[in-house]
Parts: structure tokens; C-alpha cells; sequence
């Protein structure tokens, strides 16, 4: 086991030694990466001094207000400096990206932006998720041998397929909604008519996971009476995991069709405003809005609600290495 351990460590150390995603996206050179750095740990720096600051006059507030009779003089100037506090971050946090902004070429300021605008798309990349029109995003999860694909569903949580993977279960027509998203068909300019063609595909998938589910609830309970025998056959719980693994590929590949179906109801001018979502689903996916937003390369216009949208000085973590 510490071996593995070991490996495991010794390959995460290589994976986080390379290059950033965002280094690479911005095409930072080391000077910049480590003026960028250097100036978030100095914002850093005074930021969890404030923090322990933050933390005392908390304190010293709950002290107060167990007292009997708390002097309202007493805990209006402590609510007074956490104000002050919170300000001067909110000041300090601004200047530190206008700082790191000013030590970025046109070129990587451009690249900043397409960041922005990626953002801001979020919540319609969502949405036209639930709309198929847009697959499951894909990340990787870590085990002691290997990076394992996982799908996040916009519906669902995280799936390893170190073991057979089933997509999730359908929650309704659209991410569990019988409306098709608004915002889509206005972003897409949407017919009555292509609503109602992807409304009956859906339901169709539907219909289809709730055949399949009939029988991977019969192996799941056939796989735990194997299972609780002693003596129990290996060749017959490999047929059950081969039979699961094979519907779970048979949604998987009816799920794709689904989107295909979709897409084929757009026109050219539609598929064209779906390429800049799918465009900005790719640069979600590689958390490059994230580490942007940890280093202080850009703020986010109000709107953009799958990220914080406001200064509120939080501390930075710039993964830049």
C-alpha cells in the first residue's frame, strides 16, 4: 500500500510540475508567471493578517454579547473595523488586478477576455445541457493506477468508471423540467416546432432508461446474492458485469444519439451560436476561468452566476507552475 501511495504520489508530482492549464492558455513567460505570484502573495499576505484580525474582533464581539448589558459604544466599533476591513480587501483586491492586468501583453489581455466572455456563457452552457444539446461535461478521477473519465451530468454527481458506468437517470425532459430551457430558445432563436421534435426525443430516451433500469435493477440484485455466497461463481458475476457495462455503453451511445438528433434540427446559423457555447464548455472544462479568477487575472461581470461575480477580497491561490 505505501508503495502505492508513493507512485501515486511521485505521478501527481509530475502532472503538477508541468505547466499550467492557464499558463499554457495565456502563454505566459516564467517572468510573468512569477511577477503574477509574487503579487498574490503579497495580497495574501496581508490578507490572513486581516484575517486573524477578522477572527479576534469575532471574538471579541460573542464575548460581548454574552455579557448582561453589552455597551452598544463597544460593539458598534468593532462592527465599525470588520467593515473597515472588509472594504480595504475589496480596495486591495482591485488594485492586485489591475496590478497583474498591467503585466500582461495585448495578446494575453485578449486571452483574459475570452475568459470573461467564457463565463459569463456558463449558465446557458448549462442549460443547453439539459436541453442535449450540449453532451455531459468530463473530468478525472484518481485511483492508484490510473485517470479514470468520469461524466458529470448537468444532472447528476460524479460517476468513476472504474466500475461499469451507467449515465444517471433521467430527472424529466429537461434536467427535470417539462419546459424546454427559455433561455436557450432565445439564445438559438428556437421554432415552436424544434422544441416540440427535441421534446419528444427526450421522451423517448426516457421511455428507453426506464426499460433499461427494469433490468439493471435485476442484476444489481443478482450481483449482491452472488456476492453474499461464500461460495460464489466468478464466472457468473462476470457475466452480470459484462451485461451491466453493456447496457450502461447502450445508454451511453442512445444518450449520443439523442444530441445527434438534436443538432440535426438546427440551422446552419443556430449550430454556428451553438459552436461559441461548445467552444466555452471546453474552456470551462479545463478550469481555466477557476485559476484565472484564483490569480486575480480578471472579474466577472454580474451575471455570470456559476462563478463569484463580485470582489469580495477573498484570498488568492494561482496555479501557475
Amino acid at each position: 500500500m505505501l508503495k502505492l501511495l508513493l507512485i501515486a504520489t511521485a505521478i501527481c508530482t509530475t502532472c503538477f510540475a508541468q505547466s499550467s492549464p492557464l499558463r499554457q492558455y495565456l502563454g505566459l513567460t516564467n517572468a510573468e508567471a512569477a511577477a503574477i505570484q509574487n503579487a498574490n502573495q503579497t495580497y495574501n499576505d496581508i490578507w490572513f493578517v486581516q484575517q486573524d484580525r477578522i477572527n479576534s474582533v469575532d471574538r471579541e464581539l460573542s464575548a460581548l454579547l454574552a455579557t448582561p448589558a453589552p455597551d452598544p459604544a463597544e460593539l458598534g466599533r468593532r462592527a465599525v473595523e470588520l467593515e473597515m476591513i472588509r472594504r480595504d480587501r475589496v480596495s486591495r483586491q482591485a488594485e492586485l488586478q489591475k496590478q497583474v492586468a498591467a503585466l500582461l501583453t495585448p495578446t494575453e489581455l485578449n486571452a483574459v477576455q475570452t475568459l470573461v466572455s467564457t463565463a459569463a456563457l456558463q449558465p446557458l452552457v448549462s442549460d443547453a445541457q439539459c436541453a442535449y444539446l450540449l453532451p455531459p461535461d468530463q473530468f478525472y478521477w484518481f485511483s492508484s493506477n490510473a485517470f479514470y473519465p468520469v461524466f458529470r451530468d448537468a444532472r447528476s454527481f460524479l460517476y468513476p468508471t472504474s466500475l461499469p458506468y451507467i449515465p444517471p437517470a433521467p430527472t424529466g425532459s429537461f434536467c427535470g423540467s417539462q419546459v424546454f430551457p427559455f433561455s436557450v430558445r432565445q439564445y438559438l432563436a428556437l421554432t415552436d416546432t424544434q422544441i416540440a421534435s427535441l421534446f419528444a426525443a427526450s421522451a423517448a430516451y426516457n421511455d428507453f432508461y426506464a426499460c433499461q433500469q427494469n433490468r439493471l435493477a435485476e442484476i444489481d440484485q443478482a450481483t449482491q446474492d452472488l456476492t453474499a455466497n461464500p461460495g460464489a461463481d466468478p464466472v457468473g458475476l462476470g457475466l452480470l458485469y459484462v451485461e451491466k457495462a453493456n447496457i450502461g455503453q447502450q445508454i451511453t451511445a442512445k444518450s449520443a444519439q439523442l444530441r445527434d438528433a438534436a443538432l440535426t434540427q438546427l440551422t446552419p446559423i443556430q449550430t454556428t451560436q451553438l459552436k461559441t457555447l461548445q467552444d466555452a464548455q471546453a474552456l470551462s472544462q479545463n478550469n481555466l476561468v477557476n485559476d484565472a479568477l484564483g490569480c486575480n487575472l480578471l472579474a466577472l461581470p454580474a451575471g455570470s452566476t456559476n462563478y463569484a461575480t463580485v470582489l469580495t477580497g477573498n484570498s488568492s491561490f494561482c496555479p501557475l507552475q
